[in-house]
């Protein structure tokens, strides 16, 4: 089957103006599979998000997320994006919603190669805090 010119533009033409919408969301399941490219696995629980995605080509987004999740999920994070437990004082950025602080005490996880980002556990409920700005 052959398409006109005409078939080919249209179609590209829509590629790329879906491909260019901003995101913006605080539905926690919804945020999460934006910030992932994948829904929550089983054992994880998104139970507070705020995303945002620019319209722009390269992703660049800010997420706040609280969920739960398995030990061996938190881990596999933390290894992943080379964080190391810091004995620094948490920071939360001013712009954070009302809910992203801990109750108790806190585990503060940084990475020394990207301080735009904040990773932490609050010991008295176990939930597990995420910050991410991708700019």
């Amino acid at each position: 089957m052959r398409y006109s010119r005409s078939t080919f533009t249209l179609i590209l033409m829509a590629f790329v103006l879906t491909s260019c919408i901003e995101r913006n969301t605080t539905e926690p399941n919804k945020s999460y599979e934006y910030w992932v490219g994948e829904k929550p696995p089983k054992g994880v629980k998104a139970i507070h998000a705020q995303y945002w995605q620019s319209a722009h080509w390269s992703k660049e987004y800010i997420i706040y997320i609280e969920l739960t999740a398995y030990p061996e999920w938190k881990a596999q994070l933390i290894e992943q994006n080379h964080l190391i437990l810091s004995q620094q004082k948490l920071e939360i950025p001013e712009d954070a919603p009302k809910w992203f602080k801990p109750i108790g005490g806190y585990k503060y996880w940084q990475n020394p190669q990207n301080t735009s980002c904040e990773y932490f556990e609050d010991t008295s409920t176990g939930h597990f805090f995420i910050y991410e700005e991708q700019l």
